[in-house]
């Protein structure tokens, strides 16, 4: 029996060259999911061959021993007293690193054990990474545990290089030029292009609120939407605002556009070499885990020691930083969006010594029930939420109530979602019907970390299913006028190089630019395949929104969803009833206004907060002043 690992379009046309009557591939990257022309006896994607639950509970188990590894190597550092960084607040250590390592160990053994190859044959290359609903892992590390098998089973094992399919980008010229233009110009100039071009240069209702006496300051840490809105509604009360840049290590004063304040300290290039000599031995140490027959630790060892010397370096820099800032500025309040990665969690975690409410507010809907503590813990080190909706703030709550952690809840809206409806209303519409589409497809990111709940959708599975979506939209394009919205900038994927490497010119294919509001207000059907602010966006606009679920089971929104979408767990029926809408063969039956109305306030609020800034200034009043009773202390 011959075992091939597939990963990438090249191990799929070589697999099937192959002339060998027993022989099996197993699919472990969504390249090769992607160009899998079908699932035969053959060839299989590797969640196929187990049951979920199975697959499910190796995932759980993997996370446990991997939070058993990272309080192993804690424990080495609080007895050290050397510094304030832990290992549990490196965002991905134990879902990539070591729960990774943990979880394709167990499964390329019980791979091997099913088939009892003779021979192996997996491709390495150095840069790539598997990605997929558990766990993610390097291609290197696949080969490096393949080779340790191998050994210890007597297997011939070939491994060979191959250059796997990205940085295509043949599409994105002008967006990689537009996104490096955003990233290096200086922020004030790209707000005020947006003020203009946007028409948001309005004043804040604030009525005769304003703020008297000694200086006070609001800190905001890697700011965007919605904190945008937040921090407009600050000074227009009389709050001075700082914007603080945590990795590039900037403070900006934001009261008068973007004055540089005289802080910046440059970034961190030197590791603390006390912290190295002391620790990492100790560390390394205490990782090897014994798990298939041999010990697995040796995977580890330099990953461990990359974060000991580089990220334990900048995150003690980081709150250096914060608490020369704090000590400067004396700060009211402090505001970030969501602290789930790093360093904002460990920074989060740092500041209750200081007594400064901390205010997390999302720039999205979530939709939590993490089983993994240590997402939970890290997500939720601020001490006060805004909440989108009530629905949001029960899940919040729930996760909180897992966690046995107090914290302050304020349901608010998102400021996200009412400038987006202004920007629709005001801006894109109305549209000239030759720009129209009959279909709008939009697809998701591919998961690059695992979230924070165990996903329905492998990448796997979803490579598959996008690429049949794209098939049929690809055989309705010479009717119908049809558009393809791809996530923008995810580089590590795959997704957006496999869709324009392959690209239908009859259809158009979008990144970048313009912007998903842009496209959903001259589209007529939409199709959705995941829980998100698009699906919201879409339901504001009233348009008729078919949803892919692979499984009906996993709805992230319950039963409410289906009260306002389509949802379909069969793409070809979904496509069939989308080209009968289009012939009139069906009726297109919009759902009940008030459902929608309903779905969006549970979720985003979108219709109850027209005047989002009054929320937010009531949130900001109650921080900042006695009305509020933080209990900070209480946690």
């Amino acid at each position: 029996m011959l075992l091939y690992i597939l990963k990438s379009k090249s191990d799929i046309n070589k697999f099937n060259a192959i002339k060998v009557r027993e022989k099996v591939g197993i699919v472990f990257h969504p390249e090769a999911a992607y160009f899998l022309s079908k699932v035969n006896d053959s060839a299989y994607i590797y969640e196929d061959l187990f049951e979920k639950s199975y697959l499910d509970q190796l995932y759980l188990d993997a996370i446990d021993e991997s939070h058993c590894a990272i309080g192993r190597m804690d424990k080495i550092l609080e007895d050290g007293n050397i510094t304030n960084v832990r290992f549990k607040d490196i965002d991905g250590l134990d879902t990539a690193t070591i729960g990774g390592t943990i979880f394709y160990a167990k499964l390329l053994q019980d791979i091997i054990e099913r088939y009892r190859p003779l021979k192996i044959i997996c491709s390495k290359e150095v840069d790539s990474t598997l990605h997929d609903k558990y766990l993610y892992f390097s291609s290197s590390s696949i080969c490096a545990l393949l080779e340790k098998i191998s050994i210890e089973l007597k297997i011939e094992l070939k491994i060979y290089n191959v250059k796997y399919i990205k940085n295509i980008y043949q599409f994105t010229l002008f967006s990689n030029l537009a996104n490096s233009l955003k990233r290096y110009i200086p922020k004030v100039f790209l707000r005020k292009f947006k003020e203009l071009l946007f028409l948001r240069n309005k004043k804040i209702k604030t009525g005769s609120i304003k703020l008297s006496g000694q200086a006070n300051n609001i800190i905001f840490i890697n700011n965007q939407e919605p904190t945008n809105t937040m921090a407009d509604v600050a000074r227009a009360i009389g709050f001075n605002t700082f914007e603080w840049h945590v990795e590039d290590r900037r403070l900006y004063s934001t009261t008068k556009g973007f004055e540089r304040c005289p802080i910046g300290w440059g970034m961190v290039n030197n590791y603390n070499n006390k912290l190295v000599d002391k620790v990492l031995k100790d560390v390394v140490n205490c990782l090897y885990i014994d798990l298939i027959g041999f010990n697995i630790g040796f995977l580890l060892k330099d990953k461990i020691e990359n974060i000991v010397k580089y990220k334990f370096s900048a995150y003690d820099a980081y709150l250096k930083d914060f608490n020369e800032i704090i000590n400067l500025l004396n700060p009211n309040l402090i505001i970030s969006l969501d602290t789930l990665q790093s360093p904002l969690a460990f920074i989060a975690r740092s500041h209750n010594l200081k007594n400064i409410p901390w205010l997390s507010m999302f720039h999205g809907p979530i939709y939590s029930g993490s089983k993994n503590k240590l997402i939970l813990e890290r997500l939720y080190q601020a001490d006060i939420f805004c909440c989108d909706g009530q629905n949001m703030k029960n899940i919040i709550q729930q996760d909180l109530d897992r966690l046995e952690k107090k914290k302050k809840l304020f349901v608010t809206g998102n400021a996200t979602y009412i400038k987006d409806k202004v920007d629709i209303m005001t801006i894109y519409s109305p549209e000239n019907d030759r720009n129209k589409y009959d279909i709008l497809y939009i697809t998701t990111k591919l998961n690059t970390l695992n979230s924070s709940y165990i996903e329905c959708h492998s990448n796997n599975h979803y490579m598959i299913d996008s690429k049949r979506i794209h098939t049929i939209l690809t055989s309705l394009s010479d009717k119908w006028k049809i558009a393809v919205k791809v996530k923008p900038l995810m580089r590590n994927s795959g997704l957006p190089e496999l869709y324009f490497y392959n690209n239908n010119s009859a259809i158009d294919y979008y990144n970048s630019f313009p912007g998903v509001l842009n496209l959903l207000s001259k589209s007529e059907i939409i199709i959705i395949d995941s829980v998100g602010t698009t699906l919201l966006q879409a339901l504001t606009l009233g348009k008729k929104i078919m949803f892919y679920q692979r499984d009906p089971n996993c709805l992230m929104c319950e039963e409410k969803l289906s009260e306002v979408v389509d949802v379909y767990s069969n793409i070809d029926l979904m496509m069939k009833d989308i080209e009968n809408i289009l012939n009139g063969k069906r009726k297109r039956i919009p759902p009940l206004e008030s459902k929608i109305k309903e779905f969006l306030m549970d979720y985003s609020m979108y219709e109850a907060s027209e005047d989002i800034e009054a929320s937010y200034l009531s949130t900001i009043l109650a921080l900042t002043t006695n009305q509020h009773d933080l209990n900070l202390n209480n946690k």
